[in-house]
């Protein structure tokens, strides 16, 4: 087991999962800079004329506030935009790999099963959310890189149960797995205690 330190953090899941409340909240607790979903305020994502192209270009922005300086939390990643790609139009962006190689650790935010419809947002039962998430999960276990799972609860917890004083991830090879604890976030990539300290140990 490695001490992991994350300097990058992406928040990702499907729609309807609570990732830009949760990004702005955690973002206040850690005082850490937020860099929001792009896609919110892209004119051809909001305009429903999305193409592939749009996709990458966004891709681009993302690989460009990768290179910040770190201690930046991200709401949506590559992964986000991956999967759109590829369930929309079969297509595979340029630079995804690149772009997930810069992220330090991964949060998952499970869907909440109550819908609250947004002009974004196109699956409104949970089911098919709960498909599409499981491709997130692969996703995450493929790209190797460290990540956590948050499941379905208050902002509050989630936001605690995120700003521990470090990670301590776990491989998949390792012998000694995450343990599945109530109060515990855990990932096949990373384990996270439930501290309550802040990251002012980093």
């Amino acid at each position: 087991i490695r001490r992991l330190t994350p300097r990058r953090v992406v928040i990702t899941g499907v729609e309807n999962a609570g990732k830009s409340t949760l990004a702005r909240h955690l973002s206040d607790a850690l005082g850490w800079p937020l860099v929001p979903e792009a896609a919110r305020t892209d004119a051809a994502v909001t305009e429903d004329r999305t193409t592939p192209d749009d996709l990458q270009r966004l891709l681009d922005g993302i690989r460009g506030a990768l290179a910040v300086p770190p201690d930046t939390l991200f709401d949506t990643g590559p992964i986000v935009l991956d999967l759109w790609a590829r369930a929309v139009w079969n297509h595979t962006l340029e630079g995804v790999e690149a772009a997930r190689n810069h992220v330090d650790l991964f949060l998952l935010c499970d869907t909440l099963p109550d819908w609250e419809p947004d002009p974004l947002r196109s699956l409104p039962r949970w089911e098919d959310r709960q498909a599409l998430e499981a491709q997130y999960v692969k996703a995450l276990d493929r790209s190797g890189r460290p990540w956590a799972r948050l499941p379905v609860a208050s902002v509050a917890e989630r936001v605690e149960w995120a700003r521990p004083a470090g990670w301590e991830p776990t491989t998949a090879a390792s012998e000694k797995p995450c343990p599945r604890r109530p109060r515990e976030v855990v990932g096949s990539e990373a384990c996270i205690d439930n501290v309550r300290d802040s990251l002012s140990a980093m």
